[in-house]
């Protein structure tokens, strides 16, 4: 549970690099999504499990392959357990 934890926290934080890249805020992102802005809160802080299809979603409103942000959370989780 704890590495999940982790991988889901390190989404998190891809997810908001991504979006200070984009220069998109939460609530826009939330809106892009059709998700209330405290779902998009809880999922940017690693709280929630995302399905496939949401983060398919929020890539697609993020114009970032999931694959991307996927490697990107897997990169940070890796580094952050050395």
């Amino acid at each position: 549970m704890e590495q999940t934890k982790t991988l889901l926290e390190q989404l998190g934080v891809v997810l908001k690099q991504v979006m200070l890249e984009q220069y998109k805020g939460q609530d826009e992102l939330a809106n892009a999504v059709g998700v209330s802005r405290r779902t998009m809160n809880r999922i940017l802080n690693g709280d929630v499990t995302v399905t496939y299809d949401r983060l398919t979603s929020i890539a697609t409103a993020l114009h970032t392959r999931l694959s991307v942000i996927i490697q990107r959370a897997e990169a940070l989780a890796s580094k952050e357990g050395e």
